[in-house]
């Protein structure tokens, strides 16, 4: 099955008639996420697009394991102090908080794609 190079569509032509698609992101660790189009606006003047408006969670650090690597990190950094917790915040930077969002930081990255 082919997939459409991501460098020569617009997300609105992607969508244009279709409430979601599917999109598979590091084909490495099998990451799948559903986009799903929960209203359609004219865009305003003056405004930077695309715009992160709310989330819930941190993103996954990068090559964790797909979502069942995620699950166990996540698991492990929930669990008592030990080696392996110590170990898997240090290779996650040091503060890593499954549960944090922060909207700006995810609209600083979008807007650097």
């Amino acid at each position: 099955m082919g997939y459409p190079d991501e460098t020569k569509f617009r997300f609105g032509d992607l969508v244009a008639g279709a409430d979601r698609i599917d999109y598979k992101y590091d084909f490495g660790d099998g990451w799948e996420h559903a986009l799903v189009v929960e209203a359609r606006a004219v865009a305003e003047d003056g405004a930077v697009y695309p715009a992160c408006i709310s989330g819930e969670g941190a993103c996954p650090p990068e090559d964790c394991g797909g979502s069942d690597g995620f699950a166990q990190f996540k698991a492990v950094l929930a669990g008592p102090p030990g080696t392996e917790r110590d170990e898997l915040m240090a290779w996650a930077g040091g503060d890593y908080d499954p549960g944090r969002f922060d909207v700006s930081a995810a609209n600083a990255a979008v807007s650097a794609v």
